[in-house]
């Protein structure tokens, strides 16, 4: 199930599938390119994952720019920095397009977040005329370095090169699922724990504190990306097996939480060990660096 538009500089988040299902609570994302002049357009979902009728909180049937009808609701995005080292915050007015079918779209802030490659949150407020904020749903903005913009050396992995290392590129790979293992929500909250798992471990170092724009350590990056995957994955598994034996034939697709179980285990020691290396390393540089002598 998808919701994607024509417009290539639009951006509408996809509906994960699982077995024909559409797994509409999931949270969802986009990606975006580095640099492009892009904009979001989502429906609006209440806790159940169904399309909210925005006509109900003061907004006309269509764009109100095209309406004559008097619209009191109000649309705010801000956009934010997933890993939430970076408190800066960038607020735009979003539009609504079809209001009974909950459908709003806004411009992603060009100079603070097309800009600049990283993992994003953009965060959709339904407001009323006071500008009391009545509900919102969030998505991931999964911003890709690009070639095009002269200065782009950092941001996270591509969402190619991920899959590639996951040998997850194309749905027609995985033959029992027929779709993709892991969606987009899910590379881009795994991108931004690798992060969050950097900052948090022991030793705290103020000269290595980073965030998904400037965290520098690639095979670092798409090694715990992995981890977090399998890690998911694993509980997926272990929550979801189900053996079957009728009639002569058996039938356990779902018994592969000891294999994920193992790889993430194996990949977290990989993992864990490159992260502490690699501070170790920062840390004892820190302490020849700041040593001062007069002669």
């Amino acid at each position: 199930m998808s919701e994607c538009p024509s417009d290539l500089s639009t951006k509408t988040p996809k509906i994960t599938d699982a077995y024909g299902a559409a797994l509409k609570q999931r949270k969802r994302a986009v990606r975006v390119t580095q640099g492009a002049n892009t904009s979001i357009q989502i429906t609006m979902r209440d806790e159940c994952g169904e399309p909210v009728d925005l006509t109900s909180y003061g907004f006309v049937a269509t764009d109100s720019s095209s309406s004559s009808g008097q619209q009191t609701g109000i649309i705010k995005v801000r956009f934010r920095e997933s890993s939430i080292v970076n408190h800066e915050i960038y607020d735009v007015s979003g539009t609504v397009v079809d209001a009974a079918a909950g459908t709003v779209k806004c411009k992603i802030p060009q100079s603070q977040v097309m800009d600049v490659a990283g993992v994003w949150l953009a965060n959709i407020g339904i407001f009323n005329a006071s500008s009391q904020l009545i509900f919102a749903n969030e998505l991931f903005v999964y911003n890709e370095k690009s070639p095009w913009v002269l200065d782009s050396i950092q941001g996270p992995p591509s969402i190619d090169d991920i899959r590639l290392s996951l040998r997850d590129s194309d749905p027609q790979i995985n033959e029992l699922i027929e779709n993709n293992d892991f969606d987009l929500a899910e590379i881009s909250h795994a991108a931004t724990r690798v992060v969050q798992f950097w900052n948090d471990q022991p030793p705290a170092l103020a000269a290595a504190h980073y965030n998904s724009v400037n965290f520098p350590f690639r095979e670092i990056w798409l090694k715990g990306i992995h981890v977090f995957l399998f890690q998911v994955a694993e509980e997926h598994y272990r929550r979801n097996r189900f053996p079957y034996n009728a009639g002569g034939t058996q039938i356990d697709d779902k018994s592969k939480a000891p294999d994920y179980n193992r790889a993430w285990n194996e990949r977290f020691q990989e993992f864990r060990q490159m992260v502490m290396h690699r501070k170790v390393q920062i840390n004892a540089g820190g302490a020849f660096n700041t040593l001062r002598s007069g002669y």
